[in-house]
């Protein structure tokens, strides 16, 4: 909602889901059965419960399609799990899995069949009430159902290497997503974006793989992402690259003529399917890939996602989720649009300006408090000191704070609701107040909030 705010300008110088709304205990999930998938969701309401059949229907028929399996009731059914309150995830990995996934806080089994996610970030249910699931979550929720695809469908599924199931899963996932909520494709939204920027980065430098290797697994080299990275853009090459017909020849013989459950008959069989005489043909060809393709974010710390319509920002309790643009704006531009707090989880959100390897420039609206713009030093990626530059209080909490920030080389404006609420204007001698550079977005650690109509307007 805009409304015109009281101003004054200063000189410059995670708890689970309480019973008062419907909701239930972990020990008394409220189930939906669907059509492909079941769902229990622990500490939720019905509504809640509906929204996560959605998420994991989609994503099965999406996931299944490649497979040649779309339309195919699984047998029995599995069920993908959500966990509210706070512990029960805890609890289900302990007692299923002996807490290996305490960290990824999801997974999906073969036997028994299912899957299970915790919130995440993990929100409160004023906050949950406020905004919905966060887009992470359902993400999540997505992911792990393709795995169940896989499971429930295709003989050996649980033996196929990472590369499959990794690779499978997050592009199924990125799909329901853009089906449920719309978007403009992988490069756009700050997760894929970040997987292939890092794929980039591993196949330029002295540690690229192999077609060959990457599909072996030889990628031990490697952190989580990274390697998780280069599973995606595998297949990702495959499904939408020149070989889609032969890589959809190859995923639906698994499940037709399933090959011997071990990774060099996997392989055998691909290089047959998409007629090659060995996986060393893809090198080249996935090079010219990831030459293509421009990711537009850097993810530093999650979630951002920016599915219209509006982008969901929701961070994390051990730090802000921060996600930076790739491309330099330029000395003069402007950023606009409304920024929203969810209730139960305000905190600062900011808009990052003029990325050097030193620093940036902040612009912070504080719930409560106002505007401040600061200039923070950064050393190795860590931010290390935070000195104000300009305040503006704010009488009132508004719903939505509509703002522009306007860079014209040596001067900033921010604007709310219209009016100059704080200018800056950097001397020539000011070299540490640099405004050109990359942009990005943060949320505070613990925080949740949303960017309504976020645009940039270049060259004003």
């Amino acid at each position: 909602m805009r409304r015109t705010l009281a101003c004054t300008v200063v000189a410059l110088a995670l708890l689970g889901c309480s019973d008062g709304d419907g909701s239930r205990t972990a020990a008394d999930p409220v189930r939906v059965e669907g059509v492909f998938v079941n769902v229990a969701v622990h500490g939720g309401t019905q509504k809640q419960a509906e929204r996560v059949q959605l998420v994991v229907e989609t994503a099965w028929e999406i996931a299944a399609s490649p497979f040649g399996a779309a339309g195919l009731v699984p047998d029995p059914k599995p069920t993908v799990h959500l966990y509210l309150t706070a512990g029960s995830f805890d609890e289900a990995d302990q007692r299923l899995a002996g807490g290996r996934y305490l960290e990824n806080r999801a997974f999906a089994q073969h036997a028994p069949l299912g899957a299970h996610v915790d919130l995440q970030p993990r929100l409160g249910s004023v906050a949950l009430a406020d905004g919905g699931f966060p887009a992470q979550t359902e993400r999540l929720l997505a992911h792990e159902t393709a795995h169940l695809v896989r499971y429930a469908l295709i003989p050996h599924g649980e033996k196929h290497g990472r590369w499959l199931a990794d690779g499978t899963a997050i592009l199924a996932a990125d799909r329901t997503m853009r089906q449920l909520h719309g978007g403009f494709g992988p490069e756009s939204e700050p997760f894929t974006s970040t997987l292939i920027a890092l794929a980039q980065r591993v196949q330029a430098g002295e540690t690229s793989h192999s077609y060959a290797k990457i599909l072996a697994g030889e990628t031990h080299a490697l952190d989580f992402l990274e390697r998780y990275a280069l599973h995606y853009t595998a297949v990702r090459l495959l499904l939408e690259g020149p070989y889609l017909d032969g890589a959809e020849h190859f995923l639906q013989s698994l499940r037709t003529d399933p090959p011997e459950p071990d990774p060099a008959s996997l392989r055998a069989r691909l290089s047959e399917s998409l007629e090659l005489e060995s996986l060393g043909d893809l090198d080249a060809v996935l090079a010219e890939y990831l030459a293509v393709l421009r990711p537009q974010w850097i993810e530093l710390r999650r979630s951002l996602e920016t599915t219209p319509p509006h982008w969901d920002h929701v961070a994390y309790g051990s730090g802000p989720a921060v996600a930076w643009r790739t491309a330099d704006t330029g000395p003069q531009y402007a950023l606009r649009g409304d920024v929203s707090f969810r209730r139960g989880a305000r905190g600062p959100m900011r808009v990052l300006l003029g990325r050097q390897p030193d620093g940036h420039i902040a612009v912070s609206f504080v719930p409560d408090e106002g505007v401040v713009v600061s200039r923070r030093h950064e050393k190795d990626g860590e931010l290390e000191s935070e000195a104000e530059l300009g305040r503006v209080t704010v009488r009132g909490m508004p719903d939505g704070w509509p703002f522009e920030i306007v860079a014209d080389g040596t001067s900033l404006d921010v604007l709310v609701d219209g009016i100059s609420t704080i200018r800056l204007h950097r001397r020539p001698d000011e070299v540490d107040v640099r405004l050109e550079g990359p942009w990005g977005l943060e949320v505070a650690e613990g925080a949740a909030g949303s960017w309504e109509g976020f645009e940039v307007v270049k060259d004003r």
